[in-house]
């Protein structure tokens, strides 16, 4: 998946530059004093398994089991 396969919705407009620069932030000070991360990576790599299920169950007007999207 790319960014291209993104889905468009009408009326819905979000600026991620601030939650961007947050977690990055976040990720530089952890790395600087030996911290866990507010937000780990496998915390994101959950994040995005989400996404991409409701991009899948948006296009396919089905439900999506998350344990189908290993």
């Amino acid at each position: 998946m790319n960014v291209t396969d993104f889905v468009e919705l009408p009326g819905y407009s979000y600026d991620h530059t601030r939650a961007c620069v947050d977690s990055i932030s976040d990720f530089v000070k952890s790395v600087r004093e030996g911290i866990t991360p507010l937000v780990t990576g496998r915390d994101a790599a959950e994040t995005v398994k989400v996404c991409e299920a409701a991009i899948l169950s948006y296009r396919t007007g089905r439900p999506v089991k998350m344990s189908d999207m290993d």
